[in-house]
């Protein structure tokens, strides 16, 4: 995995684009803390590989949910109870209409 600058690459357009053709991603960082992944694709996988990254974003948002659950307790209730909570909440978003 190579690291460029954030200088490097706006400064050094068709250096960066050699770089990342030989190494297939490159990094960007800026004041030297990683900012930016580039990654080398063809017109065919951009949309395979947009369709990745955002189902893998959704699987990592799913997993912060289970583990704050788990961290609140709230991974515990009952379907009985989570249908309460919900009923109250709708209650309460009624009333304050």
């Amino acid at each position: 995995m190579e690291f460029v600058s954030m200088r490097e690459f706006t400064a050094s357009p068709k250096e960066t684009q050699q770089k990342l053709t030989a190494n297939r991603e490159l990094v960007v960082t800026n004041d030297g803390a990683p900012t930016m992944l580039v990654i080398d694709i063809t017109n065919k996988d951009f949309l395979r590989i947009l369709d990745y990254l955002r189902r893998q974003e959704a699987l990592d948002i799913l997993s912060q949910t289970q583990m704050e659950s788990v961290r609140n307790g709230t991974d515990t209730l009952s379907m009985k109870e989570i249908d309460a909570e919900i009923a109250a909440y709708r209650r309460e978003k009624r009333d304050a209409q």
